[in-house]
């Protein structure tokens, strides 16, 4: 687990990817809510070869229907 201290005017999904690049997630799971489920995160996640789970809300464009219809296949 890590923590940062973040400025209050500072969204946190911006500063994920840079404690991701701070820590060894080789072969480990980041789980992650909605509010970080954005493609610089999964692809830092990636990069580290890491998996993952992301939350994802209805509210994601169309997002949500291609991801529900690729596991209803």
């Amino acid at each position: 687990m890590a923590q940062v201290d973040i400025d209050n005017k500072v969204n946190e999904s911006k500063e994920i990817p840079s404690l991701l690049e701070k820590l060894d997630i080789e072969g480990s799971v980041i789980i992650t809510d909605a509010l970080n489920f954005q493609k610089p995160i999964a692809e830092k996640i990636r990069d580290k070869r890491a998996h993952y789970f992301l939350a994802l809300k209805k509210n994601q464009g169309t997002l949500f229907e291609e991801l529900q219809s690729y596991f209803l296949i």
